[in-house]
């Protein structure tokens, strides 16, 4: 059973109530929430200590360059509250397993995902990791032999380098 959901996001700033909505949405977190064909893209854990930095690692290494990762951290109660239903799915980052933990929640209209996003707001936790805390989730993943070096953005690649990553270590 999945203890929690993450979900990444493109900006946490996105989340803070504008000062003119009251407790209200800014309209921008419908960005962080974009969907495909009325899915949305999650990872489901059941360790979040153990396997957290393994997500953001992954997640980092689709990027164009290397920075901060946003999470929304969604409990599992959340999507039950909800009545969501999600779809196991391979996930597309260049760590294998971490991909065995993605899960699209499916056949979402509007009105789920405006209470899925109250949801998170009540009962998640919206979570920053700086860029020495995901360059250091990279170096943790590197020895587990399920990164892709292939699947790594070839950009990011350059900058991992300027920093002694080499993606020969990632296998």
């Amino acid at each position: 059973m999945t203890a929690v959901y993450f979900r990444k996001l493109d900006n946490k700033r996105n989340w803070d109530p504008p000062p003119w909505s009251g407790r209200g949405f800014s309209a921008d977190v419908v960005r962080c929430l974009q969907t495909r064909s009325n899915s949305l893209s999650v990872f489901g854990l059941n360790d979040c200590d153990d396997q957290l930095a393994r997500v953001v690692a992954a997640l980092a290494l689709t990027r164009d360059y290397l920075g901060h990762v946003d999470l929304a951290v969604i409990p599992a109660t959340v999507l039950a509250d909800c009545r969501l239903t999600c779809d196991r799915t391979d996930g597309g980052t260049p760590d294998t397993l971490v991909n065995s933990w993605h899960l699209d929640i499916v056949n979402l209209s509007l009105y789920k995902l405006r209470k899925l996003a109250g949801s998170i707001r009540r009962c998640g936790k919206i979570r920053r990791f700086q860029q020495r805390k995901v360059i250091e989730a990279i170096r943790t993943t590197m020895g587990s032999g399920n990164v892709d070096p292939e699947k790594v953005n070839a950009r990011l690649a350059k900058s991992l380098v300027s920093r002694g990553i080499y993606l020969a270590d990632l296998t």
